[in-house]
């Protein structure tokens, strides 16, 4: 199937990635060990259903009719993910973008979905798998407060076991209740119609369509051995930050998405976003700094 893929002589198709997803988790979570040739026929299988979902949009979403098409993608990642697998992915990573590209396309792909989560009445989605989180939730723009994500005591999570009840994020009120945009002043006379009789004169205005109430999508992927799996590449260019002669991340890999108003929040929110990280290791370990993955250097 992925020779045929790969030369163009098939394409895929919602029935087809279907049966593949399917299969694909059948076979690794049967399997007791990886080789190395298994590990690069899974990542490039999994590139390419997840570049092909993100090219599709409404009920052309496999998830659309499987629900159980999302999970069987993560399963798969997350078997592929295994710290058993760390050699598999270094000696992968010599020629290809590895497990960095992997993270790259999984973040697209919930993008995709939670773009099309209103036309196509996706519901929110946790789901739990041995190294991977994913909460794709939503959250009222109707409080002040600040939300903590995951909310691991809610439904979402109802049946599922988490590996990590402390990474958490926390939304600020910024993110929930954007800058509102001033109406444009209209003349009475465009906005009403006059009605003459004999007796009296009516006014009949126009009565406009109440809006929607705004709803803000968070996407959240918690990785657990993600960062132990990352090509070793750091920046040394920053002037404030004095790596370690052995660098480590002691922390789950954490990726973030806010969707707000129909479009994907960028640049810097006042006040920011927080994280709250759980340390994998703490003993004889010291000054720990937070990072991020730039994947424009690869």
């Amino acid at each position: 199937m992925l020779e045929r893929l790969e030369r163009n002589e098939t394409e895929l198709n919602t029935i087809e990635a279907k049966k593949l997803a399917r299969h694909m988790r059948t076979v690794t979570e049967e399997m007791d060990q990886y080789f190395g040739n298994d590990i690069h026929i899974t990542y490039r299988l999994l590139l390419k259903m997840l570049e092909f979902e993100c090219r599709q949009r409404g009920f052309n979403l496999t998830a659309t009719q499987d629900v159980h098409y999302t999970e069987n993608l993560l399963r798969t990642g997350s078997a592929a993910l295994d710290l058993e697998n760390a050699e598999h992915w270094n000696v992968l990573q010599q020629t290809e973008r590895g497990t960095a590209h992997l993270m790259e396309q999984i973040e697209e792909y919930m993008r995709t979905l939670t773009r099309n989560m209103k036309l196509t009445y996706l519901n929110p989605v946790a789901i739990v798998t041995p190294n991977i989180i994913l909460t794709i939730d939503h959250v009222e723009n109707s409080t002040k407060t600040r939300k903590r994500f995951p909310r691991y005591h809610s439904r979402l999570f109802r049946g599922q076991s988490t590996w990590d009840a402390q990474t958490h994020i926390v939304l600020p009120t910024s993110v929930l209740f954007p800058s509102k945009v001033k109406a444009v002043p209209t003349f009475k006379a465009e906005n009403s119609i006059q009605v003459r009789n004999e007796t009296s004169k009516v006014l009949h205005q126009r009565i406009l369509p109440e809006t929607e109430p705004t709803m803000t999508i968070l996407i959240l992927l918690i990785y657990r051995t993600l960062g132990s799996l990352l090509p070793a590449r750091f920046n040394t260019d920053r002037r404030n930050l004095r790596l370690p002669k052995h660098p480590v991340m002691n922390s789950p890999i954490v990726t973030i998405s806010i969707f707000n108003n129909n479009t994907f929040v960028r640049g810097a929110l006042n006040p920011p976003v927080t994280l709250e990280f759980r340390l994998l290791e703490t003993a004889n370990r010291s000054k720990p700094v937070c990072v991020q993955w730039n994947h424009s250097s690869l």
